[in-house]
């Protein structure tokens, strides 16, 4: 919790319908990071959300796909309520 992340996924096959999640207000920190990245496959049919699914990220990333070597990184901007994340990458 509180902490920049970067979660490196390395699918040995295509993946489809996977959700990326976010930490929930109670366990972030205004300015904290996170990255996705996969190295070895493109992931089909990508969700980022909070995790419990009720922060506000801008813009939204549903059923996207997120092909290898691409990255995506959010920075949390608040955790008033149920907190809020930018994408920034």
């Amino acid at each position: 919790a509180y902490v920049d992340q970067t979660q490196h996924m390395t699918p040995a096959a295509s993946q489809t319908f996977v959700t990326l999640a976010l930490p929930s207000a109670a366990n972030a920190r205004v300015g904290q990071i996170v990255r996705f990245i996969s190295t070895t496959e493109d992931i089909g049919n990508v969700t980022v959300a909070t995790s419990g699914g009720a922060g506000t990220i801008t813009p939204a990333f549903t059923n996207t796909t997120l092909t290898a070597f691409d990255v995506l990184a959010y920075q949390c901007i608040s955790t008033s309520g149920n907190g809020s994340w930018i994408r920034i990458q």
